[in-house]
């Protein structure tokens, strides 16, 4: 039946889609993780009878596989649930026009009635008068932000979230943590991208913490190379640091998937226009393998620059950069580790000043403002890491006052823990100065705005 552009309005509860979609974002390849969808399930039977609507949290930090897990579970849920849809919900503004685009799909006859604002609220009306649905908003930032959204659309279907915030959710969604896979699971991962056995995989995997986003990085690229790990290693860490290699250039062996260009990484820095993209490269290198936020390292030249050198590393596959974050090369994650024997000192202490004083200038000023929240948990992953390479010994009173903030963070975030372990270690420079000696890498007094002496 064709309906009157000049009609009433229809309501939303007296239509149902002609052909229910599913929408959910197309995975290459999904590895293990079956525990984690069972207790995804577990939860929602557990909250399947409550009043509100059954909204579950999946809540960990940025590369451990959140959105993954919810797009197999999505992908597995429209067997038998329908429509499936999936939002990008990093802002209001994206939730609005996520669930805009579902009345679109649902009812295409009748776009006049559901201009603008009209959108959204019959997609509200639409969830709350249907079952058997469900909806994923996908890499929530605040809380605040879906609160009124599920209070809207009621309780016929079922809500997941992902975010890397584990506090805020009560009365909104009940949280349910990810953590990194198990070995033999990342393993199983690493060999599925790399399309075949590799010798050394464990290892690596372990180097990378387990991370899914820089497991299967590394295994796209070791997959693509032939190379064996322990010498894709090997040279990705003698070119990253600047050093020439051992062999003439016409016998130098092509690092392929570390630089399309055929030729050596040290080669390939240097045919950039200028040391922005070394100085970027190695300042990442501190931060481990979790994606790092833009913010962090936009203050390493000007914006111009930075910008420049992005564009270089992201051309010549080095880094990957995703919405506000920047992915560093798996295999270069490991580079700045101290105890590396292809370090060479200068550059790696130059590039450890540099990288606190990114990280510093990007922690939030308050870690107790519920809005800062989401930017603190997303440095969180990066202050460890720069923690875990950088050697007690070698503490500032500038990472103290770093470790400080950090520390107050997870204690008013339910973790004493950690919390009190980064206390501890925070008070030694200070302890130092007590005894007349301040341990300095060449830092000023704050850790917030203060470039490194000497450049």
């Amino acid at each position: 039946m064709r309906v009157s552009t000049r009609a009433t309005a229809p309501t939303a509860s007296a239509l149902d889609g002609p052909d229910l979609p599913v929408f959910v974002p197309a995975q290459e390849t999904f590895v293990g993780r079956e525990r984690e969808l069972d207790r995804l399930d577990r939860v929602f039977e557990l909250v399947r009878l409550g009043p509100v609507p059954q909204a579950v949290v999946v809540h960990g930090t940025a590369g451990v596989g959140k959105t993954a897990l919810a797009a197999e579970w999505a992908t597995r849920k429209a067997r038998d649930h329908a429509p499936v849809w999936w939002v990008k919900a990093d802002s209001p503004a994206s939730i609005v026009s996520g669930l805009s685009e579902l009345t679109r799909v649902l009812r295409p006859v009748v776009p006049e009635f559901f201009e603008g604002e009209g959108r959204w609220e019959w997609a509200l009306q639409w969830l709350s008068s249907h079952d058997g649905w469900v909806l994923v908003l996908d890499d929530v930032r605040n809380p605040g932000n879906v609160r009124v959204l599920l209070s809207r659309i009621g309780t016929g279907g079922q809500v997941l979230l992902t975010s890397r915030l584990a506090l805020g959710w009560d009365g909104i969604a009940v949280p349910t943590e990810l953590d990194v896979p198990e070995l033999d699971e990342v393993v199983d991962m690493f060999t599925r991208y790399a399309g075949r056995e590799v010798e050394g995989a464990e290892a690596l995997c372990a180097d990378l913490r387990r991370l899914p986003v820089a497991v299967t990085r590394a295994g796209e690229l070791v997959g693509e190379s032939w190379w064996p790990v322990h010498e894709y290693r090997t040279a990705a860490a003698e070119y990253v640091m600047g050093e020439a290699p051992h062999a003439s250039e016409s016998e130098a062996s092509p690092v392929r998937g570390v630089s399309p260009l055929r030729g050596t990484l040290w080669q390939v820095l240097r045919a950039a226009d200028d040391a922005v993209p070394e100085e970027l490269l190695l300042t990442l290198a501190w931060f481990g393998a979790p994606p790092v936020p833009r913010t962090v390292v936009s203050g390493i030249d000007t914006p111009s620059a930075v910008a420049r050198a992005l564009e270089f590393l992201t051309e010549h596959e080095l880094v990957r950069t995703h919405d506000d974050t920047v992915l560093l090369h798996p295999v270069l994650a490991r580079v700045a580790d101290p105890n590396d024997p292809h370090r060479g000192r200068e550059v790696i202490d130059t590039a450890r000043r540099r990288a606190l004083t990114c990280l510093a200038g990007a922690l939030p000023d308050d870690p107790d403002d519920p809005e800062a929240w989401p930017s603190w948990w997303q440095l969180v992953p990066h202050v460890e890491a720069l923690a875990e390479r950088l050697p007690a010994r070698d503490d500032t009173d500038a990472f103290a006052h770093m470790l400080t903030a950090y520390a107050r963070f997870l204690l008013g975030q339910g973790q004493p823990g950690r919390g009190t372990v980064a206390l501890e270690r925070a008070d030694r420079p200070y302890a130092h100065a007590r005894h007349g000696r301040v341990p300095d890498a060449g830092y000023g007094g704050t850790a917030r705005g203060r470039a490194p002496r000497g450049g």
